[in-house]
Formats: C-alpha cells, sequence, structure tokens
C-alpha cells in the first residue's frame, strides 16, 4: 500500500505483519490505487510521477518518471500495456518483445 508522501508498506498477506517500508519516486499525495503487471507494481502520485518497483521480497526501484500532469487515476495494466490516464492526455505504453 502507499500513503501520502510517498511511503509504501509491504505486508506479508498471511500474517498481516509488516515486511518492508520504503519512499518511492513521488513525493505527495497519492489518489491511485497501486497496480501491479509483469512482476512490478506501478505507483502514480497526485502531482504527476510514475514510480515502478520489482514484486518481489527485496526493494528495488526500477524506474520513476515525472510526467509535470497531476494524475488521480489507478494505472491499468492489460497484458504488455499499461494505461495512464492524466488530467491532460491518456497515455498507452507497450513493453517490448521478450
Amino acid at each position: 500500500m502507499v500513503k501520502d508522501g510517498g511511503i509504501v508498506t509491504k505486508l506479508d498477506a498471511a500474517s498481516g505483519g509488516v515486511l518492508q517500508e520504503e519512499r518511492v519516486g513521488g513525493v505527495g499525495n497519492y489518489f491511485a490505487s497501486p497496480a501491479m503487471g509483469d512482476g512490478k507494481v506501478f505507483f502514480a502520485s497526485e502531482p504527476g510521477v510514475v514510480s515502478v518497483v520489482a514484486n518481489d521480497r527485496g526493494w528495488k526501484m526500477i524506474s520513476s518518471h515525472a510526467f509535470h500532469e497531476k494524475i488521480y487515476a489507478t494505472p491499468v495494466i492489460d497484458r504488455d500495456r499499461i494505461y495512464l490516464r492524466s488530467e491532460q492526455a491518456l497515455y498507452c505504453f507497450q513493453g517490448g518483445k521478450k
């Protein structure tokens, strides 16, 4: 889960215990829910920073990008695409072939 300020908390699903807390790249408020796909978790902050973290037990920041537009919507993952709606545009990013 993510709370304002970009603090991400990873919990153990069985016990509910905290596994780790770290800060992602985007500070500010978070209205969008985290989205998971392709072994990654995507976090979109209200000020428009999208951070990507590896979905594993260790903490590994993959990337962070500032769109310089407000983002309130949760990113949508569809196969090898991610859709991201900002205040001004709808983006679609497609992954390369593996």
